[in-house]
């Protein structure tokens, strides 16, 4: 009995390890998918990295709408933006489109911005300005209108949001792992970012319209 018992030890000590081994070397690609799964599971925004930008972003671009809110309670002049003045009711649209639709609401986001970047280019350019004369200058890429908008005045810090979202916006249109919240947080970068160009559009405006009376005088 006592030999029995050593030899059942043995067999637990020595075999059972190395079944336990070879069944996982057979199973090696089974358990591999396993384990992408239980780690999909664990991170169900798929792309933390891109979560992290957004946030990153989203936080960039509340610090420089409050850095200008002073600036904008200066302007005397009425607004001149050629977007009706309910124009960001189409945010709070896309808010709720970004919960079912991240993807689409990214997209979405991006193109009332992308409208707003040209409008604010064709006129520090001179060029006709209105949504239709916008599309017409779309086969520049937008990041070539930034550097000449800052030349015209607008802050270096949202011109690296302006880019920042088109790098997002890009990274979102082939990934199919962005999670509602990010979206959100994209949409609202994107609002903020489309306030702080109207902005930027009036302030420029009046100013042309100052340099212009002083230049009659």
């Amino acid at each position: 009995m006592e030999i029995a018992k050593i030899v059942l030890e043995y067999l637990k000590v020595v075999i059972w390890p190395s079944i336990v081994i070879v069944g996982g070397y057979a199973m090696r690609e089974h358990l591999a998918t396993l384990f992408g799964r239980i780690q999909a599971i664990s991170t169900p925004a798929g792309d933390l990295e891109f979560a992290a930008d957004v946030n990153h972003l989203h936080d960039a671009a509340l610090e420089a709408a409050v850095d200008t809110e002073a600036e904008a309670a200066t302007l005397t002049h009425p607004l001149s933006h050629s977007e009706p003045p309910d124009a960001q009711e189409a945010f709070v649209v896309l808010r709720e489109v970004a919960e079912t639709a991240p993807e689409a609401a990214i997209m979405a986001a991006w193109r009332r911005v992308e409208l707003r970047l040209a409008e604010a280019h064709a006129v520090v350019e001179g060029a006709p300005t209105g949504t239709q004369q916008a599309r017409r200058v779309f086969p520049v890429t937008p990041r070539r209108w930034i550097d000449q908008i800052v030349a015209a005045g607008l802050d270096a810090d949202i011109a690296d949001i302006v880019s920042e979202l088109i790098t997002l916006r890009n990274r979102a249109a082939h990934s199919a792992d962005i999670s509602g919240i990010s979206a959100l947080e994209y949409v609202e970068s994107c609002a903020v970012v489309w306030e702080l160009l109207g902005r930027f559009l009036d302030s420029y405006r009046g100013t042309s319209l100052v340099s212009r009376s002083a230049s009659d005088i």
